[in-house]
């Protein structure tokens, strides 16, 4: 539901969600719910003050949400649990001002503030986490000589406390673990317009990390040149620091009998650098555009997620090369009045190194691809849209119940139509139309225990729910 209001300069909206799911699905007669239960209460508030010197807004987000999934017998024997709770409070704040004697000169003010609890159960495996945060971030924008040589600059400051516990199928087990993350940044980028053919951007980041007592710098470039009114060509590279949360970012793999081991993990640092070409024509007298991308990521390290062994999950440093890299190309045209045509395809090369050995990223699947129709009726009233996605082969783990090395390519088929009202929208459709499933997505489902190795719920590559038909009603209150 959505719920608008505005008065003089302040405007504010009001947005929230309500789901909740308690049918137990088991279409495979495997035992275990195809879909879980879910509650969820969602709860957005936007607050928004502009004037000719001033633009301030405010965000405030609530969340509640309980999954629950296993098997659907709980507390007999070979009975497995999926319990996820997630309780998250977040507020961010951005405030802008135009300096009034210095035309183009601005500065601003961003916040934010988060407390986000979980707790996961999977089967014997129990996980608690608490994460609390807070970022600040106080930038200047100026110019050096005129409006087309901009300069922005200012500081930032990050602060995350997670307390961790973890029981179970893991080496060394541990309660109320905390980690704390202290950075404290420098920045600054420089901006330089040439008319409308030519666009830079360079920038420099100088951040200290406290858990390992060094800066690091990143550096980046982005470019764009436009040779023709109709060709835009953008270059970018830049340098990437980000701190892994391996159980939280990697908590579907618990869903099995390995047994988990953390090494002492470093910051993962990679280099990334991209082209994207997009070219707008006419033919036939119609509109279209062409966008191709391709894109480079090579990692100086990164946190290898293995799980190349049947019953180990084990989280280390990277130890020779990992990068990847994509290819997208993409079409739009409009065939006629109202009815608009979208195809895609892109092309995935991720290798990592597992235990010294390069291989293919698992579950990643090599290509994919889109097709798209949309037809609208005069004013909207009737919105048709029917999309077909190509989903290629991934390379699956060793597992003693699995004979293939790559899954099989498939295809999904989605519809929806919708009916535009005055003041509400209802719409229909379907997803996975033909109703394409992973043939075993739970291994050895009828030995869930911790005796099995064997037991795996986390070697999910294609869909494992049928046909899904939905239908909604979107009502605005202004």
């Amino acid at each position: 539901m959505l719920l608008a209001k505005k008065q003089g300069n302040w405007k504010s909206n009001l947005f929230t969600h309500i789901s909740y799911f308690d049918n137990e699905v088991d279409h495979n007669e495997d035992n275990f719910l195809d879909v879980p239960k879910t509650k969820q209460v969602n709860v957005l508030n936007r607050w928004e003050y502009k004037d000719k010197n001033y633009h301030i807004g405010f965000t405030a987000r609530a969340l509640a949400e309980d999954r629950e999934g296993g098997t659907l017998e709980k507390g007999v024997p070979n009975s497995y649990v999926v319990d996820i709770h997630n309780d998250l409070l977040e507020f961010t704040s951005k405030t802008g001002m135009k300096l009034p004697n210095s035309p183009g000169k601005s500065m601003g003010f961003q916040t934010s503030f988060r407390r986000h609890n979980q707790t996961a159960i999977f089967g014997n495996n129990d996980y608690k986490g608490l994460q609390e945060s807070a970022y600040l971030n106080l930038i200047r924008q100026t110019y050096i000589g005129n409006s087309n040589h901009k300069l922005k600059y200012g500081t930032s400051y990050y602060a995350d406390r997670y307390t961790e516990s973890f029981s179970g199928n893991i080496n060394a087990l541990f309660t109320d673990k905390v980690r704390t993350d202290l950075m404290t940044g420098l920045f600054s980028e420089y901006s330089y317009n040439w008319g409308e053919s030519f666009d830079l951007t360079a920038g420099l980041r100088a951040d200290y990390y406290n858990n390992t007592e060094q800066f690091n710098y990143l550096p980046r470039l982005n470019m764009k040149y436009n040779p023709t009114e109709n060709t835009a060509i953008r270059l970018s590279a830049g340098k990437a620091f980000r701190i892994a949360n391996v159980l939280v970012e990697n908590a579907s793999f618990l869903a099995s009998n390995r047994t988990v081991t953390i090494g002492d993990l470093s910051p993962e640092i990679a280099w990334n650098y991209g082209v994207n070409i997009t070219h707008s024509f006419r033919l036939f007298g119609r509109d279209g555009t062409i966008n191709a991308d391709a894109y480079r990521t090579d990692f100086e390290n990164q946190i290898v997620v293995d799980i190349e062994k049947q019953d180990a999950l084990s989280f280390y440093n990277l130890d020779g090369k990992s990068y990847a890299t994509s290819m997208q190309l993409d079409v739009a045209y409009e065939i006629f009045d109202k009815l608009d045509v979208k195809m895609a395809y892109k092309i995935n090369e991720v290798k990592t190194t597992f235990g010294g050995v390069v291989k293919i990223a698992p579950l990643t699947p090599k290509t994919r691809g889109l097709f798209n129709l949309s037809y609208a009726t005069n004013f909207d009233k009737w919105v048709f849209d029917v999309t077909a996605n190509y989903i290629g082969e991934s390379r699956i783990p060793t597992h003693e119940l699995i004979d293939e090395e790559y899954s099989a390519p498939f295809k999904l088929y989605n519809a929806q139509v919708t009916k535009k009202f005055r003041k509400f929208d209802v719409y229909l459709g379907g997803e996975n139309l033909l109703s394409y499933k992973q043939k075993t997505p739970i291994l050895d489902a009828g030995n869930p225990s911790s005796i099995s190795s064997a037991f795996d719920a986390s070697l999910i590559y294609a869909p494992v729910n049928g046909r899904m038909i939905y239908a909604g009603l979107r009502y605005k209150i202004k």
